[in-house]
């Protein structure tokens, strides 16, 4: 019922890159209530199996209602964790998804780990597909700018800067950026998120 009801097409293009009769296990970081992952996983190949994460309890438990409710829940295991430390197995995973959820992490230094353990996990001919907030902005109605309630400033530099370099040795199908623009409320207060999205894939 928010505004991330609906999946991005950005996120949705990985089926096309995935074999199409072999069975993939799937991880969604920063999941939400199944926005992605519901729907990836009505399409992807018999057998396959997709891990959720997501820190808060409420939106596991509304993803699992959802899963139930469009018929995928066997294919999915929802789990609540800080994706800060959950644990990665080496060598496990054909498809990593997230939207933003990696720029929450609490540092950059944790993200290039984070990063860095997503690699170990993922099996060759693996695919990695990450939508990352950079330039978080937040404009109230009358246009003042105010404090970002993130956990840490990133810049659309930095962001290229670590891709660029943790993934050298991997095929970038596409790297680019688009503008994101979303309105909130904080009780009776509108203001709008702003911020430059990098999608890689």
């Amino acid at each position: 019922g928010t505004w991330l009801h609906t999946p991005a097409p950005y996120i949705m293009q990985v089926v096309d890159h995935l074999p199409r009769n072999q069975a993939c296990k799937v991880l969604d970081i920063g999941s939400g209530v199944g926005r992605h992952c519901i729907a990836l996983a009505q399409q992807l190949p018999p057998n396959s199996s997709i891990v959720a994460v997501d820190i808060l309890p409420l939106a596991i438990e509304k993803l699992m209602k959802n899963a139930r409710k469009y018929g995928v829940a066997k294919s999915l295991t929802a789990v609540v964790a800080d994706i800060e430390d959950f644990p990665i197995a080496s060598n496990s995973i054909d498809l990593v998804i997230s939207c933003s959820a990696l720029e929450h992490v609490s540092s950059k230094d944790v993200l290039r780990s984070r990063l860095a353990d997503l690699q170990s996990g993922t099996r060759d001919h693996g695919i990695h597909c990450f939508m990352i907030n950079t330039d978080f902005r937040e404009i109230s109605a009358a246009g003042e700018e105010l404090f970002g309630t993130i956990e840490f400033a990133l810049s659309l530099g930095e962001a290229s800067s670590l891709i660029e370099e943790l993934y050298s040795s991997w095929d970038i199908l596409d790297q680019s950026t688009k503008r994101w623009e979303v309105s909130e409320y904080r009780g009776d207060d509108r203001y709008n998120v702003v911020s430059t999205c990098l999608q890689i894939l």
